[in-house]
Formats: C-alpha cells, structure tokens, sequence
C-alpha cells in the first residue's frame, strides 16, 4: 500500500500572525519615510478594514459604495472639498446605497449599522493622516 501524502494546512490565525511578522519591518519603514507612503499605507488599511467590515456586516465585499463613502471622506483632505459639499455627496450616496440595500431586501437595520461602522473607520483615518500631516504625534 502506498503512503498517503495529505497536505497539512495552516490555520487562520497562524496565517495572521506570520503575516504580521513578515509585514511589521516594512511598515515601521514606511512609517518612518513619512507623509506620502504613511498616507498611502493608511489609505491601503482602510479599504481593507472597509473589505472586511462589508463581508462581516453584509456577506458582500463587492458592494461599490462603502468605498465611495470612505474615498469621499479622504477627499475632504486631499481635495479641499467644503463641508457643504460633503454633506451633499453623503447624502447622494447614502441614497443610493440604501435604494441598492432595499432592492437586495435585506433589513435596513443592517444598512445603518454597515454605514455607521464605515463611516467610523473613515472619519478615523482621516483624523490620523491629518493629525500626523499637522506635526501631532503620539
């Protein structure tokens, strides 16, 4: 009889943990070059944290309009957008998004929970970058 070769896989959180200490040197790197690869890495978490909170809270990461929230709230530092007009993209988008969650039928409770937890992690990226372009740090 011949021997069974099966292949041994790692677990999830070994995964995540090797990738974190692969990716801890390059990351204090980046930090330390400074403001246009530290925004660019925090704009990178970003959408991945939005990734990973849209397939939590709506088994869906392919949905366009979390990102168009968080891209929209990055644009208000890069782009010198008013608060008028941010309050008037929000609300164009949030519409949008919430016709797009309604025609799906899924609860709107569920919508207003996925806007709130983008929203949160927006607004805290924005405060990071802005505070460490204005010279704050820990």
């Amino acid at each position: 009889m011949a021997q069974q070769l099966t292949e041994k896989r790692l677990s999830n959180q070994t995964l995540r943990i090797i990738s974190a200490v692969c990716l801890i040197p390059a990351v204090i790197a980046i930090i330390k070059l400074g403001s246009p690869y530290f925004d660019a890495l925090i704009i990178g978490v970003a959408f991945m944290l939005i990734n990973e909170w849209s397939r939590m809270s709506l088994n869906n990461a392919a949905n366009p309009f979390p990102y168009l929230l968080c891209s929209l709230t990055l644009g208000i530092l890069y782009l010198d957008i008013s608060l008028k007009k941010y309050c008037e993209y929000f609300i164009s988008i949030f519409a949008l998004f919430a016709l797009f969650h309604v025609s799906q039928r899924r609860p709107f409770k569920d919508f207003i929970l996925h806007v709130i937890g983008v929203l949160y992690i927006s607004w805290s990226i924005y405060l990071i970058i802005y505070f460490i372009n204005e010279g704050l740090t820990l």
